[in-house]
């Protein structure tokens, strides 16, 4: 109530100052809600970035796996066919130097 009288007693010109003061701070929170929602919008953006990203490394990380299990893979087979290759040497020369008695249970 005694607000309610205070006001009543104010000068046109005292209630015109509040009034321009209560305009411009609406103004500076309608600036800061609009900074709000740009740095919001901004982080949306930059956290899809990142998540993006995260997938496109993910992605990547599981073909270098793909790639290096097929290179083990690979390396085994090369040892298989060296050593294969090493016994064949082996019998051919066997064979060239006339010991048949040493063919492979192959024959």
């Amino acid at each position: 109530m005694e607000l309610l009288q205070e006001l009543a007693q104010e000068t046109p010109a005292v209630a015109g100052e509040q009034t321009a003061q209560a305009e411009l701070q609406l103004k500076v929170v309608n600036e800061a809600q609009e900074e709000a929602d740009d740095a919001l919008h901004n982080n949306e953006e930059e956290r899809d970035m990142l998540q993006t990203q995260m997938l496109s490394s993910g992605q990547s990380m599981f073909v270098i796996k793909r790639m290096a299990q097929t290179v083990q893979r690979m390396k085994a087979q090369v040892e298989a066919l060296e050593q294969h290759e090493k016994i064949c040497r082996k019998r051919v020369a066997d064979l060239k130097s006339g010991r048949p008695d040493l063919r492979g249970p192959h024959r």
